[in-house]
């Protein structure tokens, strides 16, 4: 306990342990020990593993790409749905700018979109996508799973997506709806014979979406985005086969994930700014 005394200059007291100290002394002593405590508070404030958004860079991100582009749109329907400020940056197809020099040296393949996160630059629309999530796990809805079991089947529907629909789906629209785009002649037997592929594709889709709500499981999830902007165009096209009624839940889902604010905001190619 302290004990204080009078001195000629100063009052004196001891100290934490036990030493005869001069107040003021103590006081400075007390003013740096709070100043050191409110520093650590800091610290961990900005070392957290998730930070709040208001200490997040305060750099807009910016998304290079195309609004006509699918893949665009693919990242575009998660910032949406994430509410992340962002940038897009037009890059223009028909006049090759996606395969200049500046724009191969961040995306070496010469494809879109690329992102550039305060210089950390990231290209591959699912990477895009599963980066947002993470970046921002706590802004939005969660769109990846924390559990481990809920998590493995997310990775298993992205599987599915990548391996039985985006496979075929990707091909199709590309035959009638990008060949045509380019000026080139779209096969129509081609295109048949892909929808017919497809179709017990779908059939496995109808029996896990009976038993669920969405592709993951009863949670929406960057799983179902994936499937949106090939799945959109099948439509233009010329097919419907997601949303046949002899596939009930698949026609359910599909009208359920194309109905969100986050695609609406997307789908007919206005990827615009929001920052």
């Amino acid at each position: 306990m302290s004990r204080r005394r009078s001195g000629a200059q100063d009052d004196w007291e001891t100290d934490d342990i036990g030493r005869w100290t001069p107040s003021s002394i103590k006081c400075q002593s007390i003013g740096y020990r709070h100043l050191k405590l409110q520093f650590l508070h800091l610290e961990r404030l900005t070392t957290t593993t998730n930070p709040p958004s208001s200490l997040i860079s305060n750099m807009v991100l910016k998304l290079y790409g195309s609004g006509n582009s699918t893949c665009t749109r693919r990242v575009g329907a998660v910032l949406r749905e994430k509410k992340i400020p962002f940038e897009l940056v037009e890059v223009q197809l028909m006049k090759g700018e996606h395969k200049s020099p500046a724009f191969m040296e961040k995306q070496p393949f010469g494809q879109i979109p690329y992102i550039d996160d305060d210089g950390f630059i990231l290209y591959e629309s699912r990477a895009i996508c599963r980066y947002l999530e993470e970046k921002y796990h706590n802004q939005g809805p969660k769109l990846i799973p924390d559990d481990p079991k809920a998590k493995a089947l997310f990775e298993q529907a992205c599987s599915v997506e990548t391996s039985n629909f985006d496979s075929l789906v990707a091909k199709a629209v590309a035959e009638k709806v990008f060949k045509p785009y380019l000026g080139q002649t779209p096969d129509q037997a081609v295109f048949d014979e892909l929808i017919k592929q497809l179709g017990p594709k779908l059939d496995a889709y109808e029996k896990i979406l009976s038993k669920q709500k969405y592709v993951a499981g009863d949670e929406f999830t960057l799983a179902d985005i994936f499937h949106l902007p090939y799945g959109a165009l099948l439509s233009v096209a010329g097919s419907d086969i997601l949303t046949d009624t002899s596939r009930p839940n698949v026609a359910r889902w599909w009208k359920d994930i194309t109905g969100r604010d986050s695609w609406q905001a997307v789908k007919d190619g206005k990827v615009e700014s929001n920052a």
